[in-house]
């Protein structure tokens, strides 16, 4: 009688193991396929953030970002820019970018440099927040698009390379290869197009002509 306990004890508990073993992986496997359906190849074995507190809301380039846009003089934006009109103000070294809000907000994400600086500008329509980061990763110029993935009220990124995905609050990498690593937040300013020609006699203006 004891041996046959013994034996039933034996069998369950190998079932139990298999079981365990079998539905850990199915979670992996779910858990790897979580972004395919909308376009995004993210390691998701690498993250600081689980996956299932992330919320998908769109498919990943449905609002398209924008890679160095195409700019006009201020005395050639004059001709189409509202002077009320609100924007973000750059300035590295004696060079000024001017961009209007409503492109930002259009398009989310907008990559840009001055010189050899790059650097990202970010809108969460969540929140209104806005945030400019360098783009620079360890000597490594990262590239960025919209997810259509969002957490805790904030919109995520990924970059180009990795798509790994970066929270917009923090500059933080959460999931992916790059998870960890953090974008440096760029001072910037937020004025209306008149506040800007009021202050710089020359400067750049990000055109309404798309660059993809």
């Amino acid at each position: 009688m004891k041996r046959v306990l013994l034996l039933v004890m034996i069998v369950i508990s190998i079932i139990g193991c298999s079981f365990t073993k079998s539905t850990q992986t199915g979670i992996n496997a779910l858990s790897n396929q979580a972004f395919a359906h909308i376009g995004l190849r993210t390691n998701t074995k690498s993250y600081n953030v689980s996956v299932l507190d992330l919320e998908i809301n769109s498919a990943k380039d449905k609002i398209r970002s924008i890679n160095n846009p195409i700019t006009q003089s201020n005395e050639q934006a004059k001709e189409w820019i509202n002077p009320d009109t609100k924007g973000i103000l750059i300035k590295v070294n004696h060079e000024v970018k001017f961009y209007p809000l409503f492109l930002l907000k259009k398009h989310q994400t907008i990559n840009d440099k001055i010189h050899k600086f790059a650097y990202c500008l970010t809108y969460n329509p969540e929140t209104s927040l806005i945030q400019v980061f360098d783009r620079n990763i360890k000597n490594k110029i990262l590239t960025f698009g919209n997810s259509g993935v969002s957490w805790n009220n904030g919109r995520l990124i990924y970059d180009t390379n990795t798509e790994s995905l970066w929270d917009t609050w923090t500059g933080e990498s959460i999931v992916g290869d790059n998870t960890g690593k953090e974008l440096n937040p760029i001072y910037f300013e937020q004025k209306t197009f008149t506040e800007v020609v009021e202050s710089f006699e020359v400067f750049a203006v990000m055109a309404q002509t798309e660059s993809f």
